[in-house]
């Protein structure tokens, strides 16, 4: 056995109410590797910081928005690849959502035929 089908069994033998709870931890660690959630994760980086620090202004707002921008955003994501979740392991975890979906469907199938007998 491969590691996703290691990583997937883990899971498998779970309650359908925890199969759930886990599919939904492995989609919000697909959307991690999204662009938008990228941006708006350095960008908080930048903002939480700046507001605690400094007195805020139009001016200054600015220029954390430009900092951000050429700084965090051009540079370290386009340039540098840096990702929450690397391309590598979105691959991974696309496969071992596949195998949890799809368990997840035949447990829900197994249930509602057991109910009806």
């Amino acid at each position: 056995m491969n590691k996703i089908e290691n990583e997937a069994d883990k899971y498998k033998k779970l309650p359908i109410k925890d199969l759930k709870k886990v599919i939904k931890g492995y989609k919000w660690l697909l959307f991690a590797n999204s662009d938008i959630c990228n941006f708006i994760f350095t960008f908080l980086c930048i903002l939480i910081p700046y507001t605690i620090l400094v007195k805020f202004s139009f001016f200054t707002f600015t220029l954390v928005i430009l900092f951000h921008y050429f700084i965090f955003w051009r540079y370290l994501h386009q340039y540098k690849k840096s990702k929450l979740v690397s391309d590598g392991d979105k691959k991974e975890i696309e496969d071992i959502l596949t195998i949890l979906e799809d368990t997840l469907k035949v447990k829900k199938k197994h249930t509602t035929l057991n109910e009806g007998v």
